[in-house]
């Protein structure tokens, strides 16, 4: 009975007692027992497996040496962080060696890095102060560097996971260093005991696979990236139908607050809950279509036809300057008909010119009308338009006119000979999408993983609606379908924080069906920065798409630029570079209008991958530095918080100094270590108060006298939450809902019932109250005791695993 309480008890003790932003690690070096310098890592990789409660995470560090480095080093210690108080390192090793450490907490942790950074002048080693910290025994530096001037540090450790709104995880620190890792590797798997719904990674985009329904894993590898940004690791796990995650991120009121919700319909529905698909296939055949690209073609469509479900129905059109149809209408997938239709695509052999406009309007018209399923035109093609009518804008009005049952177009373009205005314009006015590949090689792959994606309808049309609580600039701007297995991520802005409600409706076999989710957006939270970096990279990428698609608009780079600047959104066409000064300004890189050419497929594919992103990518340029929702890039000898506007009203203080060291120590908790972590000399803004961090030299600015407390307000973060949710279909009489329409599925989480995604109790009462986190200073703060309880919880839990694997 106890060992089936132990999730649920410590995913409450997560949400109410624990939340840290980052972490951090380092290889120290040390002169007669004085450190002097960090050692810059050169590969990182990660193993980490998830369960409810805690992550095991298996990491190898890799660090290349020169003789000049080696010569001056008479000490190492290696440093790893944790982002709670519960981290443990259970094995630890250099280029195979064990090797031994301790841990620290509080304000040993505390004193210790301050120790470090007055010694070596790295103010990196303050991140993550209000973890737990583990320091290796010095390393054996004449037997620990013979190998071929390479060092390899694996750590194994276990934390348990700490809340991310509604998602829970692990992070794994990249390297206190600010020079880029050369490489990084990811792979991670996640096992809860409810239906495993999310496995994401904000900083580190996760290839995601599911092994079955209570098991996610994903893998990651990237080279030359920025060491501000952990390897962070999030789930979430549930039983509702639509499973709703949200992480919100809400600091200045002036800037309003941004959110993620991550949508996740049922990885195993029911065949009853799948809708079925309307599909027109188009083939260009075309002359330039022969050899590799033909053969690439022919073998993508066999393999979706191949996949067809009985219920649902196609059309099959290929065309060259003529349309050739598979039948005068769509048909049912029945085994006789895709037998026909994959020997109709074998017969096709590539001649004669490109004529989309017919092609496409008899797609169109073979769509059977009316009909109560998502409809999809998939168009692949490698050219221009040039048979038949061949204006941009005529076949845009045409295919606008003709689509009547509002089916979503995707393009494919084929090689850097077609339109891409046409193909972006395509998709984006009928809500589909524009895809795009350089070279018969990559074709096969599109499209095929394309219709994988689409493979399992369950909600189409869907619209959401956020009440109580006012919104704007949403991205995407037009949901697309929901199918089994694909979580779908939402970004937006917020202006005040509270209760909402968040409906989620669509269209099931003709029927409305609806999901209402009751949820709690945070009023401060300074903590879940990727979130407005990402909103802002789909920002940025829609504005540039209009330029793309011929806008001339100057107010639309202007605000691209600005966006970019202060959110630190680096892309081919925004991004930092150095000045004659030496100073790190935002850059803005023409975007090109050009329709057709390699250049132009390019910046078309560019341009998608801005507007879908789900992770964020700093600049590698270490003149160029980030925490939380901040860039600092360095200007005029600072690096300077870009969301500082103008130098009045400045505190200053200086690097080492008294009242420096007495500000970290009052407010390490509440994370301005991260902040002092920059550099040495770095101007940001904290809890209301902008500060001016110098070197101390006779030319630096004096110390302001006395230090402001943290404004009002802002000391106390809370999280994101969703109350409950319930499903319903909507029945309409003169526009309004029946309230006897009948429940799909009962309301789940109602106030008193456990939370399947979280495991909290939640009351009356609770249900109105966002959940407090973190660092407390008012009188609602934690108390100790009860942080004390979540060190020893953690520990004992830890323990007694280790003892179960040593017994088995």
């Amino acid at each position: 009975m106890f060992r089936k309480l132990l999730p649920s008890l410590f995913i409450v003790i997560l949400v109410v007692g624990m939340s840290a932003p980052v972490s951090a690690s380092g290889l120290l070096v040390f002169e007669n027992g004085v450190a002097k310098t960090l050692v810059p890592l050169s590969g990182l990789s990660v193993v980490a497996d998830m369960n409810d409660v805690q992550a095991t995470v298996d990491e190898t560090r890799t660090y290349e040496w020169s003789p000049f480095a080696v010569s001056e080093i008479t000490e190492l210690r290696f440093v790893r962080s944790f982002t709670t108080t519960s981290g443990v390192v259970s094995q630890a090793a250099v280029n195979g060696v064990p090797i031994s450490g301790k841990l620290y907490l509080g304000d040993e942790s505390v004193q210790l890095r301050r120790q470090w950074a007055s010694q070596s002048g790295e103010s990196a080693v303050l991140r993550a102060l209000s973890g737990a910290l583990w320091v290796s025994d010095p390393l054996d530096v004449d037997s620990t560097l013979e190998w071929f001037g390479q060092l390899q540090i694996q750590i194994v450790s276990e934390e348990l996971l700490s809340v991310h709104g509604t998602l829970r995880g692990v992070s794994v620190p990249t390297d206190w260093h600010p020079q880029p890792v050369q490489w990084v590797q990811v792979e991670v798997a996640a096992q809860t005991e409810l239906p495993t719904r999310t496995l994401f990674a904000p900083y580190h985009t996760l290839n995601t696979a599911r092994i079955d329904t209570h098991h996610l894993s994903g893998t990651y590898s990237g080279t030359s990236r920025c060491t501000s940004f952990d390897v962070t690791l999030l789930m979430s796990s549930g039983t509702d139908p639509v499973h709703l995650d949200l992480i919100a991120h809400r600091y200045h009121d002036s800037d309003g607050g941004h959110f993620m919700a991550m949508i996740s319909p049922d990885p195993n529905p029911a065949s009853t809950q799948v809708v079925p698909r309307d599909l027109a296939l188009v083939m260009d055949i075309s002359g330039s279509m022969g050899g590799e690209k033909m053969a690439a073609a022919k073998a993508s469509l066999k393999a979706v036809l191949a996949g067809l479900q009985p219920q649902d129905s196609f059309s099959l059109i290929a065309f060259d300057d003529q349309i050739d149809s598979f039948s005068p209408e769509a048909v049912l997938a029945t085994p006789a008909n895709i037998e026909m239709a994959i020997g109709f695509v074998e017969k096709q052999k590539p001649d004669g010119s490109t004529n989309i406009h017919d092609a496409l309007k008899t797609a169109l018209l073979q769509l059977p009308t009316p009909s109560d399923h998502p409809r999809y035109v998939v168009l692949l093609t490698d050219g221009m338009p040039t048979a038949g009518e061949t204006d941009v804008d005529a076949i845009l009005a045409m295919a606008e006119a003709y689509n009547e049952v509002n089916a979503r177009i995707f393009t494919f373009g084929i090689g850097a000979d077609v339109n891409t205005i046409l193909l972006d314009k395509l998709a984006a006015q009928s809500n589909g999408d524009a895809l795009y590949v350089l070279s018969a090689q990559g074709i096969s792959t599109m499209v095929t993983s394309f219709f994988a994606q689409i493979t399992s309808p369950l909600l189409a049309d869907p619209i959401l609606t956020i009440d109580n609580i006012t919104t704007s600039h949403l991205y995407p701007e037009v949901l697309p379908d929901l199918f089994a297995d694909q979580t779908f991520v939402l970004f937006g802005r917020y202006d005040e924080g509270g209760e909402a409600v968040l409906t989620l409706s669509g269209q099931v076999s003709g029927k409305t069906v609806v999901h209402s989710f009751q949820i709690v957006l945070p009023t401060f939270q300074m903590a879940e920065g990727f979130v407005p970096r990402v909103w802002a990279k789909r920002h940025v990428g829609t504005l540039l798409q209009e330029v793309k698609l011929g806008s001339s608009d100057p107010s639309l780079v202007a605000e691209a630029t600005e966006i970019a600047r202060r959110y630190g959104v680096v892309t081919e066409f925004t991004y930092f570079e150095l000045n004659e000064l030496g100073d790190a300004m935002m850059t803005y890189s023409a975007v090109p209008n050009a329709a057709v050419g390699e250049d132009a497929v390019s910046t078309s594919s560019s341009l998608d991958s801005y507007q879908k992103g789900g992770g964020v990518e700093g600049d590698s340029d270490s003149f160029v530095r980030y925490a939380f929702d901040r860039t600092f890039p360095r200007q005029s000898g600072y690096f300077s918080d870009t969301s500082v506007e103008g130098a009045g009203g400045l505190v200053d203080l200086h690097f080492g100094s008294q009242a420096y060291w007495d500000l970290l120590q009052s407010e390490a908790d509440m994370g301005i270590g991260d902040f002092f972590a920059i550099a040495p000399n770095v101007v940001f803004e904290f809890l209301g108060r902008t500060f001016r961090v110098s070197i101390p030299a006779e030319t630096a600015p004096p110390e302001t006298a006395i230090v402001p407390g943290p404004q009002s307000g802002m000391t106390v973060p809370d999280h994101a939450v969703v109350v409950n949710s319930k499903v319903y279909v909507e029945v309409t009489n003169g526009g309004h809902v029946d309230p006897d329409a009948p429940i799909v599925t009962p309301e789940i989480n109602a106030p008193g019932a456990v939370n399947p995604t979280d495991g909290i109790s939640v009351g009356e009462s609770e249900a109105a109250e966002p959940l407090s986190m973190g660092c407390a200073t008012t009188s609602d703060a934690i108390p100790a005791w009860w942080k004390a309880l979540v060190v020893f919880m953690g520990v004992l839990l830890i323990a007694a695993r280790r003892q179960h694997r040593r017994r088995g």
